[in-house]
């Protein structure tokens, strides 16, 4: 009797450490499942796309949300497809049709105004954060209505909060935006370190009451007679403007008169 109660007992201690251990490896198999899904997650939350060089290329130009660090989430126009070995750029400004004015004020561009599909301005205090994660740098594509195209890249390219009314910071450049062997192509090179300004915020002493004619198109102008060398956001006019404004690169032809047909910017982090 005694005997057959001892074995009873050492299967029933068996029996319930078989239980306990097997609960134990079920608890440890689904802490590692835990853990397995919440790092997933986390590799999901940090795989969103700050910008568009995050987002392979293969899946082609077009209208995607990214998630700037500290905006929340915006859409934006990335093109895939222009030189893409490095990755996409977010294009921040278009003109193609002259549909849309851009002769608009602060409040405009600091919001950002049109359509990503046509003609935009993304916005500067959009461009400001984006441009905050990192390096980035610039390029710009322009056509004349004789269907000239031309580039302009700079290695960096940075806006300034609002506190410092979106001043630009630009270097580094290269491209094929010159037609003649004189002139270099970077027609923004004194633009640098200039403030935004639009028709009804000056935020910038002009030397010459002459550079007024400039704002029909707000940009980074700079004090000297001439204001800028280029406006990519003037009076979109056909082919010639009767004298300064529209939409330029003086580089280009060697002339503030020959307008734009096309101009994109766009941007693109590299490190």
């Amino acid at each position: 009797m005694i005997d057959t109660l001892f074995v009873f007992l050492n299967v029933l201690i068996i029996l319930m450490v078989a239980i306990y251990v097997n609960h134990t490896e079920r608890l440890i198999l689904q802490l590692k499942e835990d853990v397995r899904k919440s790092l997933q997650l986390e590799r999901v939350s940090e795989e969103k796309p700050i910008d568009c060089t995050d987002i392979h290329v293969s899946q082609g130009s077009g209208i995607y949300t990214i998630y700037p660090k500290g905006i929340g989430r915006i859409n934006v126009y990335c093109d895939l497809d222009t030189y893409n070995n490095g990755g996409g750029w977010t294009v921040f400004q278009r003109r193609e049709t002259g549909e849309e004015d851009f002769n608009r004020e602060w409040i405009d561009y600091e919001n950002g105004f049109g359509s990503l599909r046509k003609e935009f301005w993304l916005g500067n205090s959009n461009l400001y954060i984006i441009t905050d994660q990192g390096r980035y740098e610039l390029m710009v594509m322009i056509e004349d209505f004789k269907n000239n195209k031309a580039f302009a890249r700079y290695n960096s390219f940075k806006i300034g909060g609002v506190f410092s009314n979106y001043k630009l910071s630009i270097g580094g450049y290269s491209g094929t935006a010159a037609s003649y062997i004189s002139y270099a192509g970077n027609s923004l090179w004194k633009n640098n370190n200039k403030p935004f300004t639009t028709k009804d915020k000056h935020n910038i002493e002009f030397d010459s009451k002459e550079c007024e004619i400039y704002e029909e198109g707000p940009w980074w102008f700079f004090e000297q007679r001439d204001c800028t060398w280029a406006n990519l956001n003037g009076k979109y006019l056909k082919e010639k403007s009767n004298d300064f404004g529209g939409v330029y690169w003086r580089d280009l032809q060697n002339s503030f008169k020959v307008t734009l047909k096309k101009t994109t910017m766009m941007i693109r982090r590299i490190l």
